[in-house]
């Protein structure tokens, strides 16, 4: 850089338009905030005075907003006397090493965000004097918190004023190799958020810096802050291959370093390179062969590595050998022979290292190995090459299996530590990935060898039950992993239901081991989940022996918990569904002998509790829930069990609808009977709303409003119910509008405020003419969504907005008719103020705003359709509404004032361009509100 900021200019620039803001003035108000005296040294300072905290605050904070703060930064900056001085006290120094952070912080700031403030004819200093003050404040300090505020600065400086000669500049700087490789990190990252112009010169300029690392004297710089910044410039900027061929004194060292140091840094760098230009694409082949070579030279350190038990050292190996398996997966899948075996083996090799974790990194390369050959066509292509690599996918079982044997001591209270957990998870998906390339005949072989070898080497003739666990989880390559051997049989066999329906002259020996297995607290859920899925995948063995399983229920009942207990009603109930009408109707008596008494009881004792209630409705909701059994021979059945449990049911609600958990058991109850039933479910659907609207209306519980909007799906097809429906509505929104009186009531009861709006939404979907021909009641409904837009809720807000954009999207529909229009206006006129007021809030920041323009309920898609209805009276309420609104914007308040009228009052283009826009203007406000500490 030619400019520079002459040191007798300097002190004029900064304070000629405005004397408020010096150097002196700026070091009293950072001493009162850094350093403030003892309370008991000083009397109360004069509050218009810089020894007034507040006023040293607001001081600071207006400095940073001022054009002027470039120049006195900058003079600050490269003013000599800023730097710390051995002769100097320690107070004086500490003094100038707060005004020099604040003023690095500060550039930093401005640079960000101010860029502006220095174009044009006017500004207190040129860009180019900005640059070269920069350079030179760079080059003055050592401070490495400084440097990184100034580092952070020189990078949103050269993107905000599309420096392309930035990188040129930082590397003619008088020596600092170490400066400069922090000043090209910082570009580096920030690369994605450039401008076209700017991208495409620093990318032109990735072979000066991969020229200045390679020439770097390491008695200067380290190593690995040379490996960091190549990495960094590798991850984030775009260049081509052969910047990477051209440096061959980069890369000897890196693989140099990776041989004898084994450094992380060096490590990154080799993988990240294969991961910037993978296989597969022309323009890398050079690149990819040559870096293949390079990385083969690596296998001879990792032999040594795990000849001398050197963990690190073979966990980096292992990393780059994987990596680049990962990464050149498409010459693996190349028809020539390139020796792909080689590859393929080292990765196996890799698997086969002692440390479990440290094996596990490659699981991910076999699950893309094996998705990349299931990809290859024709078929015959694909099967030559599986054909290729069959040998060692065999070999891979066995090794998983090894994998999948569990350490003793990594088990605590009957479950693994996560690590182990995941571990075993990404083994067995291994071994799922090898049956469908070599068949599970020959896996289970392979399994089946490893067990005999196992008992065939086992000291004493005893072997080890973990290994011979693994084995057996090993074949049971679909479930979920468990820690004792016990619980991975149960879920074997539960996996293994359809082929026991084939042999059922086996399922007596183990339904009766599974039995047993509920009687063990550690087992008990295994057994239970195991019992289901023999109940859905062999029903026609176990319809005989269904009511002695429920016997046996009983007969353990104390020892089961309410969800395992659930599990075996569910796989009773898929029993019964394969029965005739007259069958199923005597089963379901039994089963539901015990647990009406179970209600009856909870209903009428008065020392029931609700934890009581829940277990019965729980198991009610099950079979509810699972019982399909055609009509045909019969009344249906879950509606005559609902009939003869309602009463009990009525009166489960009114002693204790209001405790939220029974409040939502009851009400998934009411919705899977409904759903089952369908339209035979009208019958009780009538004193079904009433219980609901009075339950709600007393406990307002969210429950009853979701049972209500499954009432409106579910039935708003018959002609005859939505007028009954639009009552229901009304009533529960007549309690709604009562408890919502202030916005103290919303944030206090924020799960209503989201089930009451997705309710008017779904009447809308389902049944809107009630709801637009209804007087004035869509207006009070939109009224009261506007306050619930002020709740601090994400679930609640997503609510609120949804309502208001199904409501608008209504309107936008050809097909409705006048008078529903009419209602859609009337409710508009009523409220279309308060809602663009709301909103516009909402966007400046006063209110929260979690959902911008994503989804079926944003602010964007409620703004965007309210101005597709009545555009000219949105503009007008904006205008109205967002003057004097007295947002907290500081001196940016008339600005965005202005902008949020433009955005609302210009004519609309499509959706996505609107979002943007929108979004958009929020970001600013956001930055805005961070500058003024609003």
């Amino acid at each position: 850089m030619s400019q520079s900021i002459p040191n007798t200019t300097q002190q004029s620039i900064a304070t000629s338009q405005n004397h408020n803001f010096n150097a002196t003035d700026l070091q009293a108000a950072l001493a009162t905030v850094f350093s403030p005296p003892p309370p008991s040294s000083i009397s109360t300072p004069n509050p218009n005075s810089l020894q007034h905290p507040k006023t040293a605050h607001s001081y600071l904070e207006s400095f940073q907003r001022s054009p002027l703060a470039w120049g006195v930064a900058l003079s600050t900056l490269t003013d000599s006397s800023s730097s710390p001085n051995n002769g100097a006290s320690t107070a004086s120094n500490n003094a100038n090493a707060n005004r020099t952070f604040f003023c690095a912080q500060t550039l930093k700031i401005k640079c960000a965000y101010d860029t502006h403030q220095i174009s044009g004819p006017s500004c207190p200093i040129p860009s180019p004097q900005v640059k070269a003050g920069l350079l030179q404040a760079l080059t003055a300090h050592t401070s490495p918190p400084v440097l990184s505020q100034l580092s952070s600065a020189l990078a949103a400086l050269s993107i905000n004023l599309s420096w392309t000669t930035v990188i040129q500049d930082i590397l003619s700087l008088p020596h600092a190799p170490k400066l400069k490789c922090l000043l090209i990190t910082g570009i580096a990252e920030e690369f994605a958020h450039g401008g076209g112009e700017w991208r495409q010169a620093t990318s032109w300029q990735s072979r000066d810096v991969f020229d200045f690392l390679s020439g770097c004297n390491q008695s200067e710089v380290s190593g690995q802050i040379l490996m960091k910044t190549a990495l960094d410039w590798v991850a984030y900027v775009d260049f081509p291959p052969s910047v990477i061929l051209q440096s061959p004194n980069l890369v000897n060292g890196v693989f140099e370093s990776a041989k004898i140091n084994r450094d992380d840094e060096s490590v990154d760098l080799i993988i990240e390179v294969m991961r910037r230009f993978p296989s597969g694409f022309q323009e890398n082949d050079e690149l990819v062969s040559a870096w293949t070579s390079k990385v083969m030279e690596l296998v001879p350190v990792f032999t040594a590595c795990r000849t001398s038990n050197d963990i690190d050292g073979v966990r980096s190996c292992v990393r780059v050998f994987t990596d680049m398996g990962e990464s050149y997966c498409s010459l693996l899948m190349d028809p020539r022979d390139l020796n792909q075996k080689a590859l393929v083996g080292l990765v196996l090799e890799c698997a086969k290292v002692e440390e479990t974790e440290v094996a596990c990194i490659t699981m991910n390369f076999w699950y893309l190995f094996v998705a990349n050959l299931e990809r290859l066509e024709p078929y015959e292509v694909r099967q030559k090459k599986i054909d290729y690599f069959t040998d060692l996918v065999t070999e891979l079982v066995v090794v998983c299996c090894r994998l999948l044997v569990v350490e003793e001591g990594v088990e605590e209270d009957g479950d693994f530590e996560e690590e182990a957990k995941t571990n075993r998870i990404y083994t067995s998906d291994t071994i799922e990935d090898s049956c469908r390339l070599i068949g599970g005949g020959e896996v289970l072989v392979q399994i089946g060898k490893r067990l005999q070898a196992i008992h065939e080497q086992a000291p004493n003739g005893t072997p080890s039950w973990r290994e011979i666990e693994a084995c057996l989880f090993a074949i049971n390559t679909q479930s979920n992993p468990k820690p004792i051997m016990r619980q991975t049989i149960n879920i074997l066999i539960g996996r293994y239901g359809q082929w026991l329906s084939l042999h059922p002259n086996y399922l007596s020996d183990f339904f009766n081991f599974l039995i047993s297995g509920l009687k063990l607290p550690a087992t008990c859920s295994s057994s239970a989940l195991a019992i289901k899925s023999l109940c859905e995948s062999a029903p026609s063995a176990m319809c005989g022996p269904v009511l002695s399983l429920y016997e046996q229920v009983l007969g353990v009942h104390e020892g089961l918990n309410i969800k395992d207990e659930a599990m075996l009603l569910e796989g009773v109930c898929k029993i019964m569904c394969k029965m005739t009408y007259a069958e199923a109707a005597v089963t379901l008596s039994r089963i539901m002998q015990p647990i009406g008494s179970q209600l009856e009881a909870a209903s009428s004792n008065p020392n029931a509790s609700p934890k009581q209630v829940n277990g019965v409705l729980s198991r009610l909701t099950v079979v509810v829930s699972h019982i399909k059994i055609p009509s045909g021979g019969g009344p249906n059945l879950v509606l005559s069990l609902m009939q003869q449990c309602w009463p009990m049911l009525t009166k489960v609600v009114e002693r204790f609808g209001s405790d939220p958990v029974v409040a939502e058991n009851v009400c998934r109850c009411y919705k899977h009977s409904m759903r089952n039933c369908k339209e035979e479910f009208f019958p009780l659907l009538e004193p079904v709303m009433q219980q609901l609207v009075a339950a709600f209306e007393y406990s307002f519980r969210s429950s009853y409003l979701y049972a209500a909007s499954i009432c409106i799906t579910e039935f708003s097809n018959n002609p005859a119910y939505p007028p009954r429906l639009f009552e229901m509505i009304v009533s529960l929104s007549t309690s709604v509008f009562k408890r919502f009186v202030n916005i103290e009531a919303f944030t206090s009861n924020p799960d209503v405020v989201e089930e009451f709006f997705y309710l008017l939404s779904r009447f809308i979907k389902y049944c809107p003419n009630s709801l637009f021909q209804g007087g004035d009641f869509l207006g009070q409904a939109l009224k009261c969504a506007v306050v619930g837009l002020q709740v601090h809720h994400r679930e609640a807000n997503k609510g609120v907005l949804n309502f208001f954009e199904t409501t608008f999207q209504f309107g936008l529909d050809n097909q409705i008719g006048q008078q529903e229009r009419h209602g859609l206006e009337r409710a508009i006129t009523m409220s279309g103020e308060d809602i663009v007021k709301g909103s516009c809030h909402a966007l400046m920041g006063e209110t929260p705003l979690f959902y911008i323009d994503t989804g079926s309920g944003s602010l964007a898609g409620v703004l965007y359709k309210l101005m597709t209805i009545c555009p000219q009276q949105v503009a007008e309420w904006a205008n109205k509404t967002v003057r004097g609104s007295g947002c907290n914007l500081g001196p940016y308040k008339d600005d965005f004032e202005n902008k949020i009228i433009g955005l609302l009052s210009k004519p609309l283009g499509n959706r996505m361009e609107f979002n943007r826009s929108v979004r958009s203007f929020n970001d600013e406000v956001w930055r805005a509100r961070r500058r003024a500490g609003g």
